[in-house]
């Protein structure tokens, strides 16, 4: 789910999406983990999309309207 920082950023496309915004809400999620948050599968998740790049996965919010 997007913050309202991320979607004031944007990302000018999926690509940008992927190398600039997705990193850091894993990195996010990767610390909760370890802080003891039950975060794995939204971590799973997450990994398995950058992994991907599927574009579906993009939240259409941070996308510049089409």
């Amino acid at each position: 789910m997007a913050s309202g920082e991320e979607r004031a950023i944007g990302a000018c496309d999926a690509e940008s999406y992927f190398v600039n915004i997705l990193p850091l809400e894993i990195r996010i999620l990767e610390r909760r983990l370890e802080a003891g948050e039950d975060v794995g599968n939204d971590l799973d998740r997450l990994r398995t999309v950058l992994a991907n790049k599927d574009v579906k996965a993009v939240p259409p919010e941070l996308l510049p309207d089409r």
